[in-house]
């Protein structure tokens, strides 16, 4: 080929050498080169704390620090307070019936409209919300430092206090944590100190008291799920989990071996030996699937499956120490988006985990 090239070469220079005009022949060497477009990647560095797929298909991923974005398929779209979120922690990602979006921050609700972010105003002069009133309550999101949720109708933003009596706390420790929907209308509200529970005939409070616990097992919830089969879930930061069903209530995670005990645990987070930590300790996520799995992020030890009979611990990434999930999302076909601590979504299709954003 080169000697072939060569030839050819001078021979155009011997026939140019009778012409003015120079042109140029094209090497056979040449190679035609496409320019690559890189893909976009989500921006966040802080913990994804909530996903939401649209009707429309459109992801909307929320974060702890950054605001939220959406992502069309093909770029990400970035809010935070200065395209008028009123926090840039988001808490919850939710959709109503008419395909509106709606945001819980650290600091009030927000909604998706029309390309633009707008807060919800509180319904502040309507008296105050009763058990009776629930139902006409679609969407319910966290209220801040205040000791109760708000709640949405589709045109006021109203909100309900814990029926906490006497026993407020200086601390905020009533301030909602998690929140679950059950059949029939039942809800179920966590905060630290207490779950508070509606299943059509008043609010009841399951708290240390309620649960016989000692002083130095105190409630710390951060979630809480009823599950298809009626069980509820009650995830603790440093006394693991606790399984209700009717009466009877079960500390899952001692049971299940993989509780150390209280006192350890809280000289090793003293000494922030998190490591050390091995089971289901402190547990921040509780979802469950389509087949009816529960699946527990923890903090130290990351997620955890459990079908009903076997517990099994899963490693996400090679990259990925442990990292905890704090949010999840499940697609029609089953497949699970887990929103990790490091600022990534992962994608579980059943038998592996992948990044995803």
């Amino acid at each position: 080929m080169k000697k072939n090239a060569k030839i050819i070469a001078l021979s155009l220079l011997f026939c140019l050498s009778f012409s003015c005009a120079e042109q140029k022949v094209p090497s056979s060497k040449e190679e035609k080169t496409t320019a690559v477009v890189p893909k976009p990647r989500l921006k966040f560095s802080s913990a994804i704390t909530a996903i939401h797929r649209d009707r429309s298909g459109n992801y909307w991923l929320g974060s702890q620090k950054e605001g939220l974005c959406r992502y069309d398929g093909k770029t990400f779209e970035y809010f935070a307070v200065s395209e008028g979120l009123a926090d840039n922690q988001v808490r919850s990602i939710q959709e109503d019936q008419l395909g509106r979006i709606y945001f819980g921050t650290a600091q009030g609700v927000c909604r998706y409209e029309q390309g633009k972010i707008i807060r919800l105003v509180e319904n502040s002069w309507a008296p105050a919300l009763k058990e009776k009133d629930f139902g006409q309550f679609d969407l319910w999101f966290n209220a801040g430092t205040k000791e109760g949720a708000y709640c949405y109708d589709g045109e006021k933003l109203s909100y309900w206090a814990f029926p906490l009596g006497d026993k407020r706390d200086v601390n905020n420790a009533y301030a909602l944590t998690d929140f679950s929907r059950g059949k029939n209308g039942a809800l179920y509200w966590a905060s630290y100190a207490a779950a508070f529970i509606y299943e059509g005939q008043g609010v009841r409070r399951i708290d240390n008291e309620a649960l016989g616990l000692k002083a130095e097992e105190g409630l710390h919830i951060r979630s809480i799920l009823k599950d298809t089969k009626g069980r509820l879930w009650i995830g603790n930061n440093g006394i693991g989990v606790f399984c209700m069903q009717g009466d009877t209530v079960q500390h899952f995670s001692r049971e299940k071996g993989l509780l150390m005990p209280i006192k350890t645990f809280r000289e090793n987070t003293e000494k922030r030996a998190f490591a050390q930590n091995k089971g289901l300790q402190s547990v921040f996520l509780i979802v469950e699937d389509q087949k009816g799995n529960i699946w527990f992020s923890d903090r130290d030890t990351g997620l955890w499956r459990f079908d009903g009979e076997h517990i099994q611990q899963y490693k996400v990434a090679k990259n990925l120490a442990v990292g905890m999930a704090l949010s999840c999302y499940e697609e029609q076909n089953g497949d699970l988006l887990f929103g990790f601590s490091n600022g990534k979504v992962y994608q579980f299709d059943g038998q592996h985990f992948s990044e995803r954003f």
